[in-house]
């Protein structure tokens, strides 16, 4: 389950600039436990952002990433300290609870222009960073504010996939270390690198909306099974 997790969401990050966290996380919860999934997730974004924003350089909103990122890496030590000693029934429940919500967020397609000013983005950024900690979900705040300022696809990809990166470098060592075999670690990291392949070359086959909603209904079934295990 952990390494088709990490390779499903690296396709999905690959080729649409998120699905990561979404497809990771719900599903690690249930092997490895909600602290360590989201551990772990951060931990195997870095290469994967690092190398979708360098793909789409051109592309990024760096004025934008910055009142995004700023106000996200302050508030995260705040949260992820406050997390790494809840007991994992809870933890389960925030992670599919916040799965479900962001899935029914992103699937309605909400946007206004009221949601692409600064005070938005600084909104974003804290609510991205207290989904991030508690359930490794930092995509679907920032997601909403990039379709309302009105950004293409690869300025998506490209300007997430740096906030994402940024973030992570803060996130991980507030949160600590992945607690986990160092045989799940090179299951996951093989898996990722087929991920990355595969989503290369699908890049230019498969649409955009197509990706969007497999993610979205994967994401879904993630998160009902963790709350359903945690019930």
């Amino acid at each position: 389950m952990t390494s088709l997790a990490a390779a499903a969401g690296v396709v999905a990050q690959r080729l649409s600039g998120m699905g990561l966290s979404l497809l990771c996380v719900p599903f690690l919860a249930l092997a490895l436990g909600p602290l360590d999934a989201v551990r772990l997730t951060l931990l195997l974004g870095f290469p994967v952002y690092l190398a979708v924003a360098i793909t789409h350089w051109r592309a990024i909103r760096w004025t934008q990433v910055a009142w995004l990122t700023v106000p996200a890496v302050v508030f995260t030590p705040v949260v992820a300290l406050a997390v790494r000693d809840v007991p994992p029934r809870p933890l389960l429940l925030a992670a599919g609870g916040c799965c479900v919500l962001a899935v029914g967020v992103l699937a309605s397609g909400i946007t206004s222009r009221r949601l692409a000013g600064r005070t938005a983005a600084v909104g974003a950024g804290v609510l991205s960073a207290a989904m991030n900690s508690v359930a490794g979900l930092s995509g679907p705040a920032v997601a909403v504010y990039g379709a309302s300022a009105g950004w293409g696809a690869d300025e998506t990809r490209g300007t997430l996939s740096i906030y994402f990166f940024l973030l992570g470098l803060v996130a991980l060592p507030s949160l600590g270390w992945v607690e986990v075999p160092v045989s799940v670690l090179l299951a996951v990291a093989v898996a990722a690198l087929a991920g990355d392949l595969l989503g290369r070359a699908l890049s230019r086959r498969v649409g955009e909306r197509s990706v969007r909603w497999s993610v979205l209904l994967l994401s879904a079934a993630g998160g009902a099974l963790t709350l359903a295990h945690a019930a």
